[in-house]
């Protein structure tokens, strides 16, 4: 299966909006539990490159959530390593931001 896009969920928020519906739990701080929800992705991406799906068409990643800019540049550093050299240097990359984080 080739795959053009590529959605990556971080259920993480420093709280719990009211108003969203999204899957995410509060996470105070930085730290264990979110280095740890980086390694288990850096995991299934690698499960990926071991199946069939094929990477090499990938034209866009999208980090949602969440508050995907509660990962470190070092965790979103490596989840994005687990990618085809070639498709991360071509592909659009974005990341959600809150202004807090």
């Amino acid at each position: 299966m080739k795959v053009s896009a590529l959605y990556i969920h971080v259920p993480f928020c420093l709280r719990k909006c009211k108003y969203c519906d999204f899957i995410s739990y509060p996470c105070a701080e930085r730290g264990a539990q979110l280095a740890a929800y980086a390694s288990l992705v850096e995991r299934e991406l690698h499960l990926y490159n071991k199946q069939s799906v094929d990477l090499s068409q990938l034209r866009t990643v999208y980090f949602g959530g969440g508050t995907p800019s509660l990962l470190s540049a070092q965790e979103i550093r490596h989840i994005l390593s687990c990618l085809p050299d070639d498709q991360r240097e071509q592909a659009e990359i974005t990341l959600e931001a809150n202004p807090e984080t």
